[in-house]
């Protein structure tokens, strides 16, 4: 069993930088370091006193030490994780990409939406992720609360009820799911379906990640490539009759 240093060093790059950034601004609002004020979303700031910070730091304010915490911290240690070194791998700007993509989307919604405004979107970035993963694993099994079991597929909209059962507004959630579902559209469903892709990595953004981290991806170094199956007879055929 490796100890949390060594988990630490093994997390995947883009998630150990935003799950750290997300422990170290709660940790400095805790602190009093920082005032939470600062770091919501406020469009009057940004516009007028150009505190441009704010178009960031509100996705990684997850508020202070408690219970919505610790959950959205794990679901990004858990789901988070998984996408970048399993359906990811090899494919780190694309990974971070995707979660350029679910800010800017909820950036312009929040300026031309009303009712899509809030002061931080982090838990709805983290459902994001949550739903990506659930689309990209449907059939696997999880465990809800620690003892319901359900397909992945069904996970996000589960945990949205939760929410929802809980007393809590499910919009952040619901935000979350509709960005998540924007972004496997636009990837995977469109293009499979004969379309184009219609959302690529930018080669600058490409190099940009290859030159901060030092390779092309992160690769997981506990992967093991399937075994090559063996190969029928492939030469060609000739037909009855044909000289």
């Amino acid at each position: 069993m490796s100890s949390p240093g060594e988990w630490y060093a093994e997390l995947p790059p883009i998630t150990k930088l935003y799950g750290t950034t997300c422990v170290l601004l709660t940790l400095a609002t805790q602190f009093q370091l920082l005032k939470p004020y600062l770091l919501v979303l406020d469009w009057g700031a940004v516009m007028y006193n150009f505190e441009i910070w704010r178009l960031v730091s509100n996705f990684a304010f997850l508020g202070g030490f408690g219970l919505p915490f610790a959950i959205r911290l794990i679901m990004i240690a858990r789901y988070g994780v998984n996408l970048e070194k399993a359906t990811y791998e090899g494919r780190t700007a694309d990974y971070a990409f995707m979660l350029v993509f679910g800010m800017i989307t909820l950036l312009i919604g929040s300026a031309f939406i009303p009712f899509m405004r809030m002061p931080v979107y982090s838990s709805t970035l983290v459902f994001m992720l949550v739903y990506v993963w659930s689309r990209n694993n449907p059939d696997q099994s999880v465990s809800l609360m620690g003892f319901l079991k359900i397909k992945a597929f069904w996970m996000p909209w589960a945990l949205l009820a939760f929410t929802a059962l809980m007393g809590g507004s499910p919009l952040p959630d619901l935000f979350g799911i509709l960005v998540g579902h924007l972004y496997y559209f636009l990837t995977s469903i469109h293009p499979r379906a004969g379309g184009m892709d219609l959302i690529r990595t930018p080669q600058f953004f490409k190099k940009f990640i290859d030159k901060t981290y030092g390779g092309y991806g992160y690769v997981n170094p506990n992967y093991t490539a399937p075994a090559a199956q063996p190969r029928v007879f492939q030469g060609r055929g000739q037909r009855l009759g044909d000289n």
